[in-house]
């Protein structure tokens, strides 16, 4: 994905600054007349941006101008209400930066569920610790084909191809594998609880 717009991360958001939206979008108003329109369209202070000063660059000084961070939904409904090819541009290209955080972010909370569910399985076997990552894997697999049965897919699916609901659905299966491992450590009778549990869950 091609960078048109810098896109910063703070506080775990997702932001654009006004000036090189308003300079991208081609906009032949000044910005600093141009964006007080914009926020006529209810945008909210704090809420959907903040405004920042930017230090002066003139050799003799002067007052510094205003910017402002935008959040990634303003902008992309700035670029939807210029209605023109720039416009059409910028959104998508928003659209593809919230489509690659919720990926990054699904990922990152997928695996920080997994290793928090494999450490209270070493604290709980410390010979496991000791032995190769079978057991892990056999987790993964077990944990992501039965949440495809649950949701009626013939094939297992990887959690990179899991909506929404079925990672959140995920992490229940794993927190029930451990529950069941503490039981039996046979994957065999673990895999046939979960299958059967889940795909009853289903069809009820």
């Amino acid at each position: 994905m091609k960078d048109l717009i810098k896109v910063n991360y703070a506080n775990e958001r997702q932001t654009v600054l006004g000036r090189d939206l308003h300079k991208f979008l081609e906009i032949e108003t000044p910005y600093h007349i141009w964006f007080p329109r914009m926020l006529e369209y209810g945008f909210i202070e704090s809420v959907d941006y903040i405004a920042i000063e930017q230090k002066c660059s003139k050799p003799l000084g002067g007052r510094p101008s205003i910017d402002h961070q935008l959040t990634i939904g303003m902008a992309k409904e700035i670029a939807m209400i210029q209605r023109n090819e720039k416009g059409k541009q910028a959104r998508q290209y928003f659209i593809e930066c919230e489509t690659k955080l919720f990926k990054l972010t699904k990922e990152k909370l997928t695996i920080e569920h997994q290793k928090k569910c494999m450490e209270t399985l070493y604290n709980l076997f410390p010979e496991l610790a000791k032995k190769d990552k079978i057991n892990y894997i056999k987790a993964n697999t077990i944990t992501n084909k039965a949440v495809s049965n649950a949701f009626g897919f013939d094939k297992m699916l990887k959690k990179d191809n899991m909506t929404k609901d079925m990672l959140e659905l995920r992490e229940k299966v794993l927190d029930d594998y451990i529950k069941l491992y503490e039981i039996t450590q046979d994957t065999t009778i673990i895999k046939t609880l979960l299958y059967a549990k889940y795909t009853q869950k289903l069809l009820q």
